[in-house]
């Protein structure tokens, strides 16, 4: 369970340099899920990448280094050891910019076929200013910063630990980040695969300032070309 001074502890740790709104709304996600006893193994480019959740979990835990390196997109894989029977999962965690909202998708390989979990998020909802100045404190960058934990913790991580979500059939193929991959897939990397085609085609095409059901789960390319059009 995610506690509130848990939660800006880390972020207190972590000591950022935030650009803007959805820096600080993003880095609160992933403190939530470091503060509930997951850790990181990739973050940045190196979590879009398909193969990342399914290769075995691995031990090796890393830093936040480039977690805001690209435009409109932030990436965190994690992992854990199910309390059950101990089995490692790992969890994909995208939060992605849409104009004012940050869209937060997740999945856990522990559910492969399942749909993504999504929240979309008003950024001006839990900002209170001072983008791009140098943190002193960082308490004082987020408002109404217990109702966002409690948002996360409720729409997100409880809901990964304890409830499936509806299943979605997939049958498209999948792509890799190395040339070198198997031609035969996982079903959780066709599902991926799927799930960012299938956003593609109904997202980038519309200019609304809310966001589409669909739209957290387009790829880092797609997401910054809709935000050029959205402007």
């Amino acid at each position: 369970m995610s506690n509130v001074e848990g939660v800006m502890a880390v972020i207190r740790a972590t000591r950022p340099n935030f650009r803007n709104a959805h820096d600080k709304l993003a880095l609160a996600v992933h403190s939530m899920f470091l503060n509930s006893g997951y850790f990181l193994t990739a973050t940045g480019s190196k979590a879009f990448c398909v193969t990342t959740l399914t290769s075995p979990p691995s031990d090796d835990e890393v830093g936040i280094e480039g977690w805001n390196q690209t435009e409109a997109s932030y990436g965190f894989v994690y992992s854990k050891s199910s309390s059950k029977d101990g089995v490692k999962f790992r969890v994909l965690v995208k939060c992605l910019v849409m104009g004012d909202f940050l869209v937060v998708n997740s999945m856990s390989s522990k559910y492969p076929n399942k749909e993504p979990l999504s929240l979309q998020i008003n950024v001006n909802d839990y900002n209170q200013g001072g983008d791009g100045e140098r943190a002193t404190n960082f308490a004082n960058h987020f408002k109404n910063f217990d109702e966002l934990v409690k948002k996360l913790h409720t729409e997100i991580l409880s809901k990964l630990e304890d409830t499936p979500y509806e299943t979605t059939e997939s049958s498209s193929s999948s792509s890799s980040c190395s040339s070198s991959s198997s031609s035969s897939t996982p079903s959780f990397a066709q599902y991926l695969d799927d799930a960012w085609i299938r956003g593609r085609n109904n997202a980038i095409s519309s200019r609304s300032s809310t966001p589409h059901p669909d739209v957290g789960i387009l790829s880092n390319s797609d997401y910054i070309l809709y935000n050029r059009r959205s402007r």
